[in-house]
């Protein structure tokens, strides 16, 4: 990744790197997208969803509980889910549509997509390989799961290479 005086980083990625980071966008997409609207017009108008909690852990992980009772937590997730599932499907947009220049071209805004949109990738596939502190854990879930394990340090990589290009401009 290189970077101008302008604050426009440059990506060079392979066509294999793009196929992966587009799956995993659209699967992302796919997890992400808005619950659809209740029957009531005011709830559809301001965007409230009558969102449960999820039962994937994976999901929850991006949808975290707000407050520490259930009740709690579920009026809080009633009007924030909604327009939290609206922007990480819009920053998930934004990654797709820079993915399409050769190079890809990373300005500021569309920086802050990509680590937002990273992070999320990261959450969901570190939840799903179950990755903790404990090091012995981390180290039975690569040998279990070596390619998905690969795809999550890669991710990794770009965020903390987009991170030091940020940093260093």
């Amino acid at each position: 990744m290189s970077g101008p005086d302008d604050r426009t980083w440059t990506l060079h990625l392979g066509q294999p790197e793009r196929k992966v980071l587009g799956e995993l966008l659209e699967q992302l997409a796919g997890v992400v997208a808005p619950l659809p609207a209740g029957d009531d017009p005011l709830e559809q108008l301001v965007g409230i969803t009558a969102a449960d909690r999820p039962m994937d852990p994976a999901v929850l992980r991006l949808f975290p509980d707000g407050y520490g009772t259930p009740e709690e937590a579920a009026e809080f997730r009633r009007y924030t889910e909604g327009p939290l599932r609206q922007a990480k499907v819009a920053t998930i947009q934004v990654m797709r549509q820079s993915l399409e220049s050769d190079p890809v071209l990373i300005d500021a805004p569309v920086a802050s997509a990509w680590l937002r949109t990273l992070n999320d990738l990261r959450l969901f596939l570190g939840t799903r390989l179950e990755i903790t502190a404990n090091e012995d854990e981390v180290i039975d879930r690569v040998e279990a799961d070596p390619q998905t394990y690969a795809v999550y340090e890669f991710l990794g990589w770009l965020q903390q290479s987009l991170l030091e290009q940020i940093v260093d401009a």
